[in-house]
């Protein structure tokens, strides 16, 4: 993990290696707690891909909880809504390939309680990040990673998170790093400073290159 980062992109980046959580909705004064598959999208927000067991009639109130519960490290509360972004479809389904999005829960307030750190509290507007690059764009430069440099996947993984797998898969990039499947499930690789384009991710990707110990694994031709 990197020394500088803040609170918001740490809990963001634990956001992004959770595939499911517990989320509790309220609907006509009824208050329901089911398991959900999860994703985030680039800017933040909590795409859902499961059925929901009571019907919604446009917004409804909801907490999104991972791991314990109440003493969940991360806590959501929002509105959640019908959903069906095609960019954000594409990002949920990389992650969950069985299950499509059908619902986006959308942040007002955050609540991120890390063993490492004082309790903080996040507003949408201190939790969600600016548009990113085009969802086309960052296809792109996946599949050149995947495909051309799997050694270089191999060695981000096991310089920056200690993990150690021979061709992990790279699910998506956000303006904060680079997610990817493992056999362990999730992770999640910071970038130094926080990338919005094409040209921005490819220099924040080969920041994080030029720190491996391994000349064979710093090629990103």
């Amino acid at each position: 993990m990197l020394s500088n980062i803040t609170p918001d992109r740490q809990a963001r980046s634990f956001a992004r290696t959770q595939a499911f959580g517990l989320l509790e909705l309220e609907a006509d004064g009824v208050f329901e707690t089911f398991p959900m598959r999860i994703a985030l999208s680039s800017r933040g927000h909590f795409l859902l891909g499961d059925e929901l067991p009571i019907a919604l009639k446009g917004l409804a109130t909801a907490k999104l909880y991972f791991e314990a519960g109440d003493q969940s490290p991360l806590v959501i509360q929002g509105l959640v809504g019908d959903h069906r972004l095609g960019a954000d479809y594409a990002r949920f389904s990389a992650v969950h390939r069985q299950t499509a999005l059908r619902w986006k829960l959308e942040p007002d307030i955050v609540l991120w309680n890390s063993s490492s750190d004082e309790p903080h509290a996040f507003l949408d507007s201190e939790w969600l990040l600016p548009k990113a690059c085009s969802h086309r764009d960052e296809v792109e430069i996946v599949r050149h990673l995947n495909e051309g440099h799997p050694e270089t996947l191999s060695g981000l993984l096991a310089h920056y998170l200690g993990v150690h797998m021979i061709s992990p898969r790279l699910l998506s990039i956000d303006p904060e790093g680079l997610l990817l499947g493992t056999t362990q499930g999730l992770a999640h690789i910071g970038f130094v400073d926080s990338a919005f384009t094409p040209e921005a991710v490819q220099t924040a990707i080969m920041r994080l290159v030029d720190e491996l110990p391994h000349p064979g694994a710093r090629v990103l031709h």
